[in-house]
C-alpha cells in the first residue's frame, strides 16, 4: 500500500510520478518545522546558527538538504545491491559514504547565475 504522503500522480513522460506533500511553519524568526503529510507524520526542523540570526536549535537547511541527498544515495545503493546486482554470495550489512564534504559561497548566488554547490565523497 502507498503511504498517504506519496500519491500516484498523472504520468510524467512514460512513467508514473510520485507526489510528496509537506507543510512548513516558521519558529523563532528563522527556524522551520516541516511536516510530511501522510499516514505517518514525520517532522524535520532546521535553523540557522546564532551568528546568522538563528537559534542554532537544529541543522541548517543546507545540512538537511545534503543529508537528504546522501539518504537518497544510500537508498539507491541498497536497491541496486539487492535487486540489480543480486548474487547469492553477496552479503552486506551497511553502506557508508565517508568524509562527504560540500562547499558553497557564503555570499549566496550572484543575480546573474545559479547557485553552485560542490559535493565530493
Amino acid at each position: 500500500s502507498t503511504p498517504a504522503s506519496q500519491h500516484i500522480s498523472p504520468r510524467l513522460g512514460n512513467h508514473l510520478a510520485m507526489r510528496y506533500r509537506l507543510v512548513a511553519t516558521s519558529f523563532g524568526g528563522v527556524g522551520c518545522t516541516s511536516t510530511i503529510r501522510g499516514a505517518v507524520r514525520h517532522t524535520l526542523q532546521t535553523d540557522l546558527p546564532t551568528q546568522m540570526g538563528g537559534g542554532d536549535s537544529a541543522a541548517q537547511p543546507i545540512e538537511a538538504l545534503l543529508a537528504s541527498l546522501l539518504g537518497c544515495k544510500v537508498a539507491t545503493a541498497h536497491y541496486v545491491a539487492r535487486h540489480l546486482w543480486a548474487r547469492p554470495h553477496n552479503r552486506f550489512e551497511s553502506i557508508e559514504f565517508a568524509d562527504v564534504e560540500a562547499v558553497r559561497d557564503p555570499r549566496g548566488a550572484p543575480p546573474d547565475r545559479h547557485t553552485v554547490l560542490s559535493l565530493s565523497a
